[in-house]
């Protein structure tokens, strides 16, 4: 794709990841991170003029974030789209959250045509954006790519990752061994390379994609593949996993007990189609982003 690539949110985890690809590759390249977005001096206007793509990761919010953070963050993606449009951009990647589809596949997997579901605020913010970038780039020239990533792990990631990486670190006994689901993860070089395809086929244009590993991993081997990586142990117990989800929901954890007790299986096949391949395999790659946390 010709013009350069504007990547907000390029200091974040996955940001620093994908401007590292895309300098390696000798890509035109304009980083921009919070203070450049907040900017009031046309400076974002200059920045799109004439590019080729812009990918956006930046978000305002977290997933504990308020109700107006994630209003401010949709209101941020709209903004975008349509300096993007007014700036003759070719195409706008957007990177949502599988997340939009729900919390928890039931034996089906999610495809592109699953309606969507979100249940937590952070993810209905993220379907609200892509709602924006579809509605602003409706007409003109501007393309659109909505990515919907799975959980991203890869060396220092945050969120949840790093709190299970934590709780392995400090010894902490964990009661998921009987535990027996099948949760697809997404690797950062795993994204990455579906941003790259996502910024460059010319059959992405104006349709959106699931993204995620190849092969599932149950919780337990999750806990057991960080273990391995940080060179520790896995302390695992084994606990009913419907007595596990009770206890969450009455304490109010229930998203906790839908990322760590339920299925999420994905459905990759429209992003493979065009020639990505999840290169990165989960049982290899959790074991190295356990171990850049080694001390």
């Amino acid at each position: 794709m010709k013009g350069a690539v504007v990547v907000t949110g390029a200091t974040g985890f996955i940001g620093r990841g994908l401007v590292a690809r895309l300098a390696g590759e000798g890509r035109a390249l304009v980083a921009l991170g919070r203070r450049e977005l907040e900017a009031r001096d046309g400076s974002l206007e200059r920045a799109f003029d004439g590019a080729g793509c812009v990918v956006h990761l930046a978000a305002r919010a977290h997933r504990a974030g308020s109700a107006a953070d994630f209003e401010a963050d949709v209101a941020l993606t709209r903004s975008l789209a349509r300096i993007a449009k007014q700036g003759g951009v070719r195409r706008f990647v957007h990177v949502s959250s599988v997340g939009v589809l729900g919390t928890r596949t039931r034996g089906t997997a999610f495809t592109e045509a699953t309606p969507p579901a979100p249940r937590e605020p952070y993810a209905h913010a993220k379907w609200h954006a892509e709602q924006a970038l579809q509605g602003e780039l409706a007409a003109g020239a501007t393309e659109w790519t909505i990515l919907r990533p799975s959980m991203v792990y890869g060396p220092h990631a945050p969120g949840n990752f790093a709190r299970l990486v934590r709780a392995v670190q400090r010894g902490w006994p964990l009661p998921l061994a009987g535990v027996r689901n099948r949760r697809q993860l997404l690797a950062l070089d795993n994204l990455v390379d579906a941003i790259v395809c996502g910024a460059d086929h010319p059959d992405a244009a104006r349709r959106t994609f699931l993204v995620a590993d190849a092969e599932p991993v149950s919780t337990p081997e999750l806990v057991a593949l960080i273990a391995q990586g940080l060179g520790a142990s896995a302390r695992l117990w084994p606990l009913p996993a419907t007595m596990l989800e009770a206890a969450a929901r009455a304490t109010g954890r229930g998203r906790m007990a839908d990322s760590l007790l339920g299925d999420l299986e994905i459905d990759c096949n429209a992003l493979r189609s065009l020639g990505w391949q999840p290169r990165v395999a989960p049982r290899e790659g959790i074991v190295q982003a356990a171990a850049a946390s080694r001390p």
